[in-house]
Order: C-alpha cells, then structure tokens, then sequence
C-alpha cells in the first residue's frame, strides 16, 4: 500500500496502522472507515476479490480502481459492469446474482460464510476445489460405490474408512452392513462394525437420516450378541458419539428414543455405564426426561440408564444424582398404569435411594408413590421386587417414611404386603425382597404395633415354614420374628 491517506483502527486495545491510497485498490468494507469489523467486513472483502477477477480481461487496471472506490458509495453502478459481461445467449454468471448480495452497503444485507455454503453453484465450486474446511456434503460417482460395496464385510468396513468424511458413502455403507449383522460369520466383526457406525454417526452427526439408520444398526447388533453371548467391550468413543447425538438432535423424539434404548443396553455393563458418567450423560438423560415425559419408551429407557449409573458404588456423583429423584418421581406419577415404566422408575428410585440421594423432604411423598405403584400393578413381579427394595431403603433411613407406609390415606402399606405375598408366594425373590420390607418395618415401635395387629407374625412363620431351603429368607424372617416378639413383650 502506498503511504498516503492514514487510517488507525484499533484492534485488542491497540492501535495498528492501516495504509491506505486513493489510488490504489480497496477491498475493505464501507463500515471499516468507521472502525467497524465483523465476519460481515470479511465477506464485502471477497465480494470484492471475485469482482476484480471477473472483471479484469474487460477492465483496466485504473477502471477497476475506480469501480472498488464507487460501490462503497453506491452498488447501483455494478450493474453497468455485469451487464456487458452476459453471455451470448444473454445469460448472467451464476456469481453476478452472488456478487450483488456480497457487495450490500449494509452489513446486515450481506449474507454468511454458511449462508455462501449453502449456495449450489459455491458448493460445487468448493467441492471441485476438495474444500475439506466447510461443511459440504461429498460424493461420490455412483458407478464406483457399487463397485466398492460389491465386496463382502471387509471391503465395505475398508470404504468406510477411505471416505470417512463422504456423507453419502457413510450413509449406504451402514445400510450394507445391515445385510451382514444375522450372518454367522459376522460375529468376529461385530465390535469392528460398532466402531465404525459411531465414527460416521460422530463426523456427520448433522444428519437426521444417518444417526436414526446408524442407531438401529447399533441396536441389532447389540441385540446380536446378546443372542450370540459375544463380548462387546465398548469404549468412551461411543458413549461420547451417542451423547453428542442426543445433544445435536436434542428434540427429534423418535431418534432420541432409538438413542435411549440403545444407552439402556449398553449401561448394562460397568465399564460401559462408567464411560457414559465420565462423559456426563445424567444432566441431558434428565434434560431428555424433562421434555419428552409422556414418551413410554424414552422414560423406561432413560430410568433403566439412571439405575446402571446410580447402582454402582464408584465414583458416584450424589450433587448431580439428587436432581434425578424429582424427575424420576415426576416419570413415575406420569406412567403409574404402565407396569414396564413403572418397573424401571421403582428400580431408579431404589437406586438413588441407596445411594443417599433422597432429602428428608422427599421421603414421605416418595414412599406415597411407590405405594401407588403397587396397588395399581400388584400382579407385576418384578415391580413388586423393586418397589419393596425402594421402601425398604426409605425405611431404613426415615421414620417418617415408615409412618406414611402404615399411615397412607389410600389404604395401610401392611394389607399391600400381604396381598403381594399371596399373589407371590411362589416366587422366591419376590418373597424375599418382602422380607426385607418387613425387616426394616420393625425398627419402630408404631409400625410394630400395626403389624402385631394385623397378625404379621403369622404370616412370617408360613413365610418360614415355605422356604426352609432359603438361607436368605429364613435369615430375615428369623430376625424380623424376635423383633416383634421382643416388641410384644414389652
């Protein structure tokens, strides 16, 4: 630049020298002379960059000077240079059209770096370049995909690899694995093909049609091995590329619920539920909950996520799991005639009960709750299982829990118990998780003045006389019996 006309602009609180001559080229934007600058300065710059390109075969070196001076006062003029340069045909440049739209007085007029991306004609432009720093959705001839997907598993996994960054190669890549996942002979592969639907799930995780695809693969595979008793050692990468789904497609319900579903599965194992707290899964598990609480599925799924988390006694973060018990309450009263989310609610609260997470605040109405979980699906096993362990843990911590338990205003929690039972009594674990209910009942004194009434100790000594095999029962029921007569004697 020649040292003539002198601009300062300040920049980071300093000030640097900007040279400009009136003579010479200017690219800068109008609002620059008044020390303005945004991305949106940047795209005047460019716009003026491809006017000088365009327009130097039928331009002089002094005619374009002059034409970069006279838009920044008016782009009226641009009109008397394109119009010249039409074809023959008296067709435009696709760029003419651009240029009018980058070359706006107004900042905010001019469109975005993005909004350029999305224009058909600077798409091609940038994908003939190989711009790998946009967005741009990649393809490839279709005569070479089927080529490359011809072969069998390991020509497809080497595709995916070779054009990991290919939307549309991804894309088919997972629908042709499809093919594979029930053959026998892609149990080795199983744990290879995971990996690589989470690589192309994470790259182009913008895509609504590749994540919801990506995910049910996921699920048949897991469900594959499951049936095959294959060990998948999953990793933190795919607790990672799952939770950034959730998080980009945070209100696409039916693709949240494969997600769920497929983090419920894969919770299971411990190592797998530990890379998805290092992650930080529980505040968008409980965001997801929050938004989507008349989803059965999502709910189920999410409680069942809450329980393989809070169930573990490593590194268990109490802070974060107390705010899940007003979510799981609230999933649990929305759900209470649906006995499969009402079994995954009961055992999540039974989890973070364990775990201390519950305020003195929430045990009586927790307790109100699990209560009506019971009466409305008694004949539900494994429901009456989980429910009675989270009573049993609210009673061991809280009297004024067991008080509600025998005090409920829908019925005594005493008459639930025998009912359960007799529903129940050939069903062991059931029976023993009943045990343990009463086991915790005979703490206080107000309680054992109930079960006396009610003749509790009958109905443990036909508990005992049932199961004489059961160590575990015989046990409980033992101590539960020589507390109440110690009560009664007194």
């Amino acid at each position: 630049m020649c040292k003539q006309n002198l601009c300062i602009v300040q920049c980071q609180h300093h000030y640097r020298m900007i040279l400009i001559s009136t003579d010479s080229k200017s690219w800068m934007a109008p609002e620059t002379v008044g020390f303005s600058f945004t991305d949106k300065s940047d795209i005047w710059s460019l716009g003026c960059i491809l006017l000088d390109m365009m327009t130097c075969f039928v331009l002089s070196a002094e005619e374009i000077t002059s034409l970069l001076q006279d838009i920044r006062q008016d782009t009226s003029c641009l009109e008397g240079v394109l119009t010249p340069m039409q074809n023959g045909d008296n067709s435009s440049s696709p760029l003419f059209p651009i240029l009018c739209v980058m070359l706006q007085i107004q900042p905010s007029m001019r469109p975005t770096a993005k909004d350029l991306t999305d224009v058909p004609f600077i798409r091609e432009c940038l994908s003939i370049a190989g711009v790998s720093l946009v967005n741009l959705k990649k393809s490839l001839p279709p005569k070479i995909t089927d080529v490359l997907l011809e072969g069998g598993i390991e020509s497809v996994l080497e595709y995916m690899r070779a054009f990991w960054d290919v939307e549309e190669v991804q894309a088919e890549a997972i629908q042709h694995l499809a093919s594979f996942v029930r053959d026998k002979s892609a149990l080795p592969y199983l744990l290879t093909f995971t990996e690589s639907i989470t690589v192309a799930m994470k790259t182009h995780v913008d895509s609504l049609k590749l994540q919801v695809d990506g995910c049910s693969l996921l699920l048949e595979i897991l469900s594959q091995a499951l049936e095959q008793d294959v060990v998948m050692a999953l990793d933190e990468n795919v607790a990672s590329s799952l939770l950034d789904t959730v998080r980009k497609h945070s209100e696409n319900e039916e693709l949240l619920s494969l997600v769920c579903t497929l983090l419920m599965m894969i919770s299971a194992s411990e190592v797998a539920a530990e890379n998805l707290r290092k992650v930080g899964v529980i505040p968008d598990l409980l965001s997801v909950l929050r938004n989507f609480l008349h989803n059965e599925q999502i709910c189920f799924s999410c409680c069942g996520i809450l329980w393989s988390l809070a169930v573990s006694e490593k590194n268990v973060d109490r802070a974060l799991l107390k705010s899940a018990v007003p979510v799981t309450s609230a999933v649990l009263q929305e759900h209470l005639q649906n006995g499969t989310v009402t079994e995954s609610a009961c055992s999540a609260l039974w989890a973070l009960s364990l775990q201390g997470c519950l305020t003195e605040n929430e045990y009586e109405p927790t307790t109100a709750l699990l209560l009506d979980a019971l009466r409305m699906n008694l004949g539900r096993p494994v429901l009456v299982k989980n429910a009675c362990l989270a009573l049993a843990s609210l009673l061991r911590l809280s009297e004024t829990a067991a008080l509600r338990f025998i005090m409920d205003s829908k019925g005594s929690g005493i008459n639930l118990i025998k009912d359960a039972y007799h529903l129940h009594f050939d069903d062991p674990e059931v029976v023993e998780t009943i045990c343990m209910l009463m086991n915790e009942m005979v703490q206080y004194d107000d309680v054992v003045l109930d079960m006396l009434c009610q003749k509790m100790e009958d109905l443990l000594s036909e508990i005992k006389c049932c199961f004489q095999s059961s160590m575990e029962i015989m046990t409980l029921v033992d101590a539960t019996l020589l507390k109440l007569q110690k009560k009664n004697f007194l």
